[in-house]
């Protein structure tokens, strides 16, 4: 018999999985902040990564991307936040990729919409494949402030993704957090900022940072607003078994075969399902919904 819940749960949070598009000025420590989030390891499209100590993979080709991922998703390993550093260069990098493979120079090459439908695709799927992992994710991108030419005054300040592959990231991370200077008290200092304010795009749909529109662009500063909301090690493992159970219910049905048939075939490729983890179930279920829309 179900028993009816007499209270609400309180909101509950694992900060080694939040996914963040974090963007502002060059040289305010965007990447300083990324690098003190756990075990960060960093795909690095750009430089600017002498003076923090970071494991890293730089990647000045798409393809690299892609073979990080993979490597991110198959090999063991204690991370537990990816940072793209920076997000615009990925995305750079995914649409050369797409020309080079197709023999084009611009997506007006093929013809009405069909070129932006491949680069899209192909950044889409990367995307999906990387928030799959049930890792931490933290894009970083540049600033664009745009100003009215007669007035002066700011129009928009959004980050400097292009905004089709920026709306991709966007619908997907738990929060936009804007970094700027501030001035308060006499004094200068450098703040995130989760709410919009003005023209500013930001946003957090966890609601944990609803009563902390701006705080200290620092990760301690961060950590201690969501330490009340973050679950136990108890519960974490309640929710991964959990998770589990649903994961293995989901792969069934999009596999389209049972359990045992699964296991078989992975055995035949040196996988034991037992030992995969959550984020590598996740992203084969994702490649297998990838094949099936492919050839629908």
């Amino acid at each position: 018999m179900i028993q009816l819940p007499t209270k609400k749960e309180r909101k509950k949070f694992d900060l080694e999985n939040i996914s963040i598009l974090l963007y502002g000025p060059p040289k305010i420590g965007k990447t300083t902040f990324a690098s003190q989030f756990p075990n960060a390891i960093f795909i690095a499209t750009e430089p600017g990564h002498k003076y923090v100590e970071v494991s890293k993979i730089d990647a000045d080709k798409w393809q690299t991307i892609l073979d990080a991922t993979e490597a991110l998703k198959k090999q063991k390993h204690d991370f537990k936040t990816i940072v793209i550093d920076t997000v615009d260069n990925a995305f750079a990098l995914c649409r050369k990729y797409v020309f080079e493979k197709n023999k084009i120079t611009h997506e007006q090459d093929f013809g009405f919409g069909k070129g932006h439908d491949l680069v899209q695709t192909e950044w889409r799927n990367w995307v999906l494949e990387i928030g799959a992992f049930g890792l931490g994710v933290v894009y970083i991108s540049h600033v664009i402030e745009k100003k009215d030419e007669k007035t002066g005054m700011t129009k928009s300040i959004t980050p400097s993704l292009k905004a089709a592959a920026c709306t991709e990231i966007a619908s997907q991370v738990d929060c936009i957090m804007f970094c700027k200077t501030k001035r308060e008290g006499g004094k200068t200092g450098r703040v995130i900022y989760t709410q919009p304010q003005g023209n500013m795009v930001a946003g957090d749909r966890t609601g944990v940072f609803t009563n902390h529109p701006t705080f200290d662009l620092s990760y301690e500063a961060m950590e201690s607003i969501m330490s009340p909301y973050s679950i136990t090690p108890e519960e974490k493992q309640k929710s991964d078994s959990i998770e589990r159970i649903n994961l293995m219910t989901e792969w069934i049905q999009v596999a389209k075969c049972n359990e045992q048939t699964i296991r078989t075939k992975m055995k035949s490729i040196n996988r034991d399902v037992d030992e995969m983890s959550n984020s590598e179930i996740r992203s084969m279920i994702e490649k297998i919904k990838i094949k099936h829309s492919k050839n629908a």
